[in-house]
């Protein structure tokens, strides 16, 4: 399997708004004919025919069901982690943790690692009582498992101390004969090979920096169809920004050229000055973040602002949202 084959992403839950029954464990048969439970499933009842007094499964069931399952799944999707649960653990059904299960501590800054199976311990436990599990979190003082450090040096007393007193072989410092001064010309307070410093040094001034490469700033023509040109960056301009302004009703198609080769950073923006119902369509070598391509705001007056960089000579891009409806 490859890494680009990544299933797709539920924002929402199968059947968040639609009608679904809460499923139960306990068997359903003898209580609601054709009820489904997490124990029996669909019970043999919906595998009957109809003519033979079978019904059919019930729709809020399914719904229920998928629904059940789609929470866990999206959030997994999500990145999620699940800390302890004791009435899950000691379920007879579950049985406890088992070995090589990660749960996420519970003030959610770190991880356990369960050693042991059929584990009902609680690791969050301050009474002593919870067993093999280890903290996934670096430990300076662990010396095994998961925490250890690995390749920890030894350090020096004052490392942790901070205190002067605690160096080693602590130089003689002479007693301070006279102060350096920077302004002085001549005598025992002259400092001798005083470097000549850039007016910025002493302004602290953006303005004062020289040679600062400049930003191309382009206005771009409106069109059905737009190209933003990076032959600036390829010079050794820094970034451009391009303004572009839509009409209209109008959809822009936009398309990128001459980006500098493989290995040079192409950074640069796309301020988008909205008009009514304006759209636009972008090249499909741009990434989005969650995969989304973003759409105009459409809002006369109102200025988009769209962030884009390729770095492997324009093969792919990465974009990101500014700002929207500014």
């Amino acid at each position: 399997m490859e890494a680009k084959q990544f299933p797709t992403l539920m924002p929402v839950p199968f059947a968040q708004h639609g009608q679904r029954n809460d499923i139960p464990q306990q068997s359903q048969i003898g209580t609601t004919k054709g009820a489904a439970s997490l124990v029996d499933g669909f019970p043999p009842l919906t595998m009957t025919d109809p003519l033979k007094g079978g019904i059919p499964p019930f729709g809020k069931d399914v719904n229920g069901i998928l629904y059940l399952l789609a929470l866990t799944a999206r959030w997994a999707q999500l990145g999620g982690s699940f800390t302890y649960n004791g009435s899950f653990a000691n379920d007879p059904n579950v049985g406890g943790y088992p070995q090589g299960a990660v749960l996420l501590r519970a003030d959610l800054s770190g991880f356990w690692f369960n050693l042991a199976d059929n584990n009902t311990t609680d690791p969050d436990a301050a009474d002593g009582s919870a067993r093999n599990w280890l903290s996934l979190n670096p430990d300076w003082d662990a010396q095994s498992g998961p925490g250890q450090i690995l390749n920890r040096p030894n350090l020096a007393k004052v490392a942790t101390s901070g205190s002067f007193d605690d160096l080693e072989d602590q130089p003689d410092i002479p007693a301070a004969q006279v102060n350096a001064d920077w302004g002085a010309e001549d005598g025992i307070a002259k400092i001798l090979n005083k470097p000549r410093l850039a007016k910025v040094a002493t302004s602290g001034e953006f303005g004062d920096l020289e040679g600062l490469p400049e930003t191309v700033v382009v206005n771009l023509n409106p069109g059905a169809s737009v190209t933003l040109d990076l032959t600036p960056i390829a010079d050794g301009n820094p970034e451009i920004l391009f303004n572009l302004t839509v009409a209209v009703g109008a959809t822009t198609t936009i398309s990128l050229a001459n980006p500098p080769a493989a290995g040079v950073l192409a950074a640069f923006l796309l301020v988008v000055n909205n008009s009514l119902g304006s759209a636009i369509v972008w090249p499909s070598n741009i990434n989005w973040p969650q995969g989304i391509a973003p759409s105009l705001t459409g809002t006369a007056g109102k200025f988009d602002t769209f962030v884009i960089f390729t770095q492997d000579g324009g093969v792919t891009y990465s974009g990101f949202v500014a700002g929207q409806n500014q």
